[in-house]
């Protein structure tokens, strides 16, 4: 079959299933309970309303909660319901399974055995990230970024400038491979693994639309570069049981340790945990890099708070990190005006929300972006505040916020993001290593594309220097 036979092909194949969304059109599903009644399901956005709208998804998402209602069910080709919460409606998001997490990667992630799914899960990462863990990672974590910061200082003094999105993100990867897997990596096997993990990375195929209508057309390169990061992290967790484990080095050793029965699932478990956590990461990263080097008297209120919250002298600890109030509310100010996360619930029985039921193992996504940009939640919404999150008394307030699933940078309930800890120390340890020593400046803005479904993405390269403070 020839090129034009199959370009042709799936071109019909994708006019021909728009046009079958387009004659379908429900407005609202129809189907039985347990019991037999008729379920009064949520809504069904029709995609007359939403085909026309797609240029830019956030704003249509907004409309859809406004012209639908908080709760709406998208069929094609999305996947599951949404929940768009335009208030502090809250009643419906404290129900979590994760037994699904890895819908989108089927095809070569290793199934977790019965016993490890779901709340094992949870409970087991939970107990990995102790506060012996954070002490134990914190000389490793600024070691690395310091070496990495550096680097870029020698280069930029060579005349060179780099991208902050790129770094914002190359670093993070390097920096949760090694707080998950342990820094004794053989440097060839790490080169592998991060090639296979970014080729792995499920936001590589969620951005990707033929993968969304046709997701078996790039199943054959997931399993190619799913076996090698299997195969990679497998050798590298081998290595680890013969030289002795340490359950506060890693969550790689500590999974090692409690489920000694099975290398794969330990490993599986590892590199789970760093996926969850490396485009969020890596995006607040990003774009806190970007705020830091646009604006330097953003970048000196920071140094300030760093300096007063570390004594002349002192290295920095855990404690020193926890008097850091400003940056706490910067870093939630950045996720909350750039980040849009996929932040997802299954119901575990059989719901009531407001006058419709929602069925059991149904599939909730709350709507990070119209709840934060919601001038009910929040003053002048598209405007970035770095302080917005501080009292008159210059204390971190936005756990009130959390608790009220009005600000969900780490979302919200009983089972908010489990490495959110991880995240805001890896952040301002950043800080501390690149502004103690070092100026950041921007060379140029960033040009962002529509808002659409994701993170904010410039779709040009924004490049910064850094040099040496005097």
């Amino acid at each position: 079959m020839s090129w034009v036979s199959i370009v042709s092909t799936v071109v019909v194949s994708i006019l021909t299933a728009l046009a079958l969304a387009l004659a379908l059109d429900p407005t609202r599903p129809k189907r039985r309970g347990a019991n037999g009644q008729m379920l009064n399901l949520p809504p069904t956005v029709p995609w007359t309303f939403i085909l026309p709208r797609m240029g830019n998804v956030r704003a249509l998402m907004v409309e859809i909660g406004k012209r639908y209602g908080n709760l709406v069910s998208i069929h094609f080709p999305f996947r599951g319901s949404i929940l768009f919460p335009l208030g502090n409606n809250a009643s419906v998001w404290f129900h979590r399974s994760l037994k699904d997490m890895h819908a989108v990667t089927e095809g070569w992630v290793p199934k977790f055995p019965e016993e490890l799914g779901g709340q094992e899960w949870i409970k087991l990462t939970t107990r990995s990230l102790s506060q012996e863990f954070y002490r134990s990672i914190q000389t490793s974590l600024q070691g690395l970024l310091r070496e990495r910061i550096t680097k870029w200082a020698a280069k930029c003094a060579e005349g060179e400038n780099f991208d902050v999105f790129k770094e914002g993100h190359d670093v993070v990867l390097d920096v949760n491979t090694m707080v998950m897997f342990g820094d004794d990596w053989d440097e060839a096997d790490l080169a592998t693994y991060k090639e296979a993990f970014v080729m792995t990375d499920p936001a590589t195929w969620i951005s990707n639309p033929v993968h969304l209508i046709f997701p078996f057309l790039s199943r054959s390169t997931r399993d190619k570069w799913g076996k090698v990061l299997i195969e990679t992290s497998m050798r590298h967790a081998s290595k680890h049981i013969q030289h002795g484990l340490n359950p506060n080095a890693s969550p790689l050793d500590f999974y090692l340790s409690e489920v000694p029965e099975s290398l794969s699932i330990a490993t599986h478990l590892a590199w789970s945990l760093e996926m969850a956590s490396f485009v969020t990461t890596g995006s607040a990263a990003s774009w806190l890099f970007y705020h830091l080097a646009d604006d330097p008297a953003l970048q000196d209120r920071v140094r300030a708070e760093l300096m007063s919250a570390v004594p002349k002298g002192e290295d920095l600890s855990l404690e020193h990190l926890s008097k850091m109030h400003f940056i706490d509310s910067l870093i939630r100010e950045v996720i909350r005006t750039h980040l849009f996360g996929l932040g997802m619930r299954v119901a575990p029985e059989d719901l009531k929300y407001e006058d419709m039921d929602i069925p059991k193992d149904s599939t909730i996504m709350y709507a990070h972006f119209s709840t934060h940009h919601n001038e009910e939640n929040f003053a002048d919404p598209f405007v970035f505040k770095p302080d917005r999150f501080l009292d008159e008394s210059g204390e971190y307030q936005g756990l009130e916020l959390t608790r009220s699933c009005t600000l969900l940078a780490f979302g919200a309930g009983r089972h908010p993001c489990i490495g959110m800890r991880l995240a805001v120390n890896e952040l301002k340890t950043l800080c501390w290593e690149l502004l103690i020593k070092y100026d950041i400046k921007l060379l140029n803005k960033a040009v962002l594309p529509p808002p659409g479904l994701g993170f904010d993405t410039p779709s040009n390269s924004v490049r910064f220097v850094v040099s040496r403070r005097e």
